[in-house]
């Protein structure tokens, strides 16, 4: 099932994400369903809790960033995807800018440009 931060990130609850991320949330969990908050998040359109996800850093300090941004869903799919499929472009800015891959294949071949095409 999904966590309390997938919640938080599907519904748009930032502050709500921001307060579990402070208690240990583990930001980069995937769901038994695939369910990853940053794409959550991405695919909903909610851009404030999508940066705080994305401005999270691990206990040790270490930059999780660039690993959220590759994390790949079932079906093969990074953020980018999720972002671009429902059209939310500012949404696609910032995952560009924080180092997701614009020419990420999912699972059918599809690069987010072409599902933003669809």
């Amino acid at each position: 099932g999904w966590t309390a931060l997938h919640w938080a990130a599907s519904n748009g609850h930032t502050d709500i994400a921001r307060v579990l991320l402070s208690h240990g949330a583990l930001v980069d969990d995937i769901a038994e369903d695939g369910g990853i908050p940053l794409h959550l998040a991405a695919y909903n359109g909610h851009l404030d809790v999508l940066r705080v996800l994305l401005e999270h850093r691990t206990v040790d300090g270490s930059d999780t960033v660039v690993a959220q941004c590759s994390n790949r869903d079932k079906d093969g799919q990074i953020a980018l995807h999720d972002a671009a499929r429902q059209g939310h472009s500012e949404v696609c800015r910032v995952l560009l800018d924080h180092g997701a891959l614009v020419d990420a294949t999912d699972n059918d071949g599809y690069t987010p440009l072409q599902l933003a095409e669809k």
